[in-house]
């Protein structure tokens, strides 16, 4: 053969795994949907005693490309105004779910709530919703912020939104040692995000901006893509998680506000269920947790209501893509949930 075929050889077959590369680039983005990109700077967190990390105060970031504003409480959303009288005020404790993981400051879960509270409330009262939420946060980490900020904050309602990775505790303490030794890190690389960190987290978000490659990654790398929880044997984390409830209860006797709890919906919970597949695990540690709270006396509920009325009417679950947390208009139906439950107990 000679040089001149070999090089259209050559060239015929890069042409035709361009072309499918190509093809299958587009088949990934049609089915699961293009990965958003992201944008500097990131989240930083901080040592907590009590919590092992929090926001850095006054200091905002991006999630993706939305703007998050911190205040100076290191909550995510303005400074809270002095409480007023004529205000019922909630303050909603959360992981990523409540903080509002890849949307921006007008588009979280608990400013909706606000616009639903006020806006369907019959009695006329005047609401004011506090995002409490922190990336990654568990029960104990919740329990820890609101022993810290409950009495400055002075809230009426408390919802704690409860998601069922929160039954898998942090390790607060080697995490604050960690963080108190080395100050303030980039939540979602581990480190300073100095120099050769800082370029490394570039050159990933350029192989991320492919479905195809988060598609192969999650299918074959990625163990949180892949990881199934089984409902038994979980006894000794439901009990520790009853503890915690336990002492939600003497902080509401201590603070006088009523306390309530919602069960944030799993989305592959969900598809399963629109899908008429079997009975997703997720379901189970839901009810689980409901049971567990109703029976220590709390109010409580699963939001799931608006999301699966949502679902059906667009035919798709309103997650982001790659990624789990849901969409603003995800957040708005998990909001008229919740504002149903809030004003149906109150």
């Amino acid at each position: 053969m000679t040089s001149g075929r070999r090089r259209k050889l050559v060239l015929a077959l890069l042409l035709g795994v361009s072309l499918a590369v190509i093809a299958a680039e587009i088949a990934a983005r049609t089915l699961f949907g293009t990965p958003w990109p992201e944008r500097l700077p990131i989240l930083r967190v901080e040592a907590d005693p009590e919590r092992g990390w929090r926001m850095v105060p006054n200091e905002g970031h991006y999630t993706y490309d939305r703007w998050v504003s911190v205040n100076e409480l290191g909550l995510r959303g303005p400074d809270p105004a002095p409480k007023s009288p004529e205000v019922v005020r909630v303050l909603a404790l959360g992981d990523s779910l409540v903080y509002g993981q890849g949307v921006g400051d007008a588009e979280t879960m608990p400013v909706y709530l606000e616009d639903e509270l006020n806006a369907r409330d019959e009695h006329g009262r005047r609401w004011e919703v506090l995002n409490a939420g922190h990336r990654a946060y568990d029960t104990r980490q919740e329990l820890a912020l609101l022993e810290q900020l409950g009495p400055v904050l002075a809230p009426d309602v408390v919802v704690l939104f409860w998601f069922h990775n929160d039954l898998f505790g942090r390790d607060i303490e080697s995490t604050y040692e960690s963080l108190r030794a080395s100050g303030p890190i980039a939540f979602d690389t581990g480190d300073r995000f100095e120099g050769f960190d800082r370029l490394r987290w570039r050159g990933r978000q350029l192989v991320r901006r492919s479905a195809l490659v988060m598609w192969l990654y999650d299918l074959w790398l990625n163990p949180d893509a892949k990881h199934e929880v089984d409902p038994n044997g979980l006894e000794p984390r439901f009990a520790t998680m009853g503890e915690q409830l336990e002492r939600f209860l003497e902080l509401e006797r201590e603070g006088g506000f009523q306390l309530l709890f919602g069960v944030v919906p799993f989305g592959p919970a969900l598809s399963a269920a629109s899908d008429g597949q079997d009975a997703h695990w997720g379901q189970a540690l839901e009810q689980r947790a409901l049971r567990l709270a109703r029976d220590k006396g709390i109010p409580a509920a699963l939001l799931d209501q608006d999301v699966r009325a949502l679902m059906a009417e667009t035919g798709r679950p309103p997650i982001i893509p790659f990624d789990g947390h849901y969409l603003p208009e995800g957040n708005r139906a998990l909001a008229r949930s919740a504002a149903s439950f809030v004003l149906g107990v109150l």
